[in-house]
């Protein structure tokens, strides 16, 4: 009742159930599967649940001519009785009625489409936007993949004035924050580092803090750089200082003869004087 067809395994003849069967009834496998075909399509035929009133083994064996076969069919478990006046298939919503059709036919269908889009890479028309993945094969997304490939960043190269062991530590900082250390990322840090550099900043202790505090960037310290400073004269002469030693060194210079000479003349009275 559930359409004209029935869902068989391709490798059913090689079952082992199949195999048991065969063997207990010293048959062929292949007359084994034409007599479960014709047992399978009876229930599909008469039955929306599984279920066969009406149905006795014996009238199973009857109905396809072979005795004994639904004895062993309930012997391996793929026919049950009911106890009462019918018979039933386990598992039949699996493989037989309605809903397991229309399964069957979404994955037939589902393969068709992939089969013609390796058939025909480049289809006719405009396919809409849902369908274009499924229209591209798998060799047009890898040559996608390679071109990407070819126009990636190119690796990054750490200056030679960062140390690799201080870089090391902190992009381990990075990975544990979960920041990823792509090259164009690396490259913008390092171009801050020269800009703070350039400011007079030391690049390694700024990366060191941010070790030190779990800092996924780096940052410009608040504090301004101390710059090393040369003594610039208050005003234009002689430095200040230089003046001090000349002065000093001239009162603690012992004085020459001509000074003493000339200070002796100074201490005599002059004429007239009391």
């Amino acid at each position: 009742m559930a359409g004209d067809w029935i869902k068989m395994r391709s490798n059913l003849r090689r079952h082992p159930k199949v195999v048991r069967l065969a063997s207990a009834l010293s048959a062929d496998r292949l007359r084994v599967v034409g007599g479960l075909h014709a047992v399978w399509c009876l229930f599909d035929e008469h039955s929306e649940d599984g279920c066969l009133c009406g149905y006795t083994p014996s009238a199973i064996d009857e109905e396809i001519g072979w005795p004994g076969f639904c004895g062993q069919l309930m012997a391996i478990g793929w026919v049950e009785s009911d106890g009462f006046d019918g018979l039933s298939l386990p598992e039949f919503d699996t493989h037989n009625g309605a809903s397991a059709k229309r399964r069957a036919q979404e994955a037939d269908r589902k393969r068709a489409e992939r089969q013609a889009a390796i058939d025909h890479p480049h289809p006719v028309g405009n396919p809409s936007a849902s369908n274009a993945d499924t229209v591209r094969t798998r060799e047009e997304k890898r040559r996608e993949e390679k071109k990407e490939d070819k126009e990636a960043v190119p690796a990054f190269v750490l200056p030679d004035w960062i140390p690799s062991e201080t870089w090391t530590a902190y992009c381990k900082v990075r990975t544990g924050k979960k920041a990823k250390n792509e090259p164009h990322a690396l490259g913008l840090i390092v171009k801050d580092l020269e800009k703070f550099r350039s400011a007079g900043h030391d690049p390694i202790e700024i990366l060191n803090n941010s070790i030190k505090s779990g800092w996924a960037g780096v940052f410009e310290p608040k504090t301004k750089p101390s710059v090393v400073g040369v003594t610039v004269p208050s005003a234009p002469g002689r430095d200040p200082a230089l003046q001090k030693l000349d002065e000093d060194a001239r009162i603690t210079k012992p004085p020459t003869l001509e000074m003493l000479q000339r200070l002796a003349e100074l201490k005599k009275p002059r004429p007239g004087a009391h």
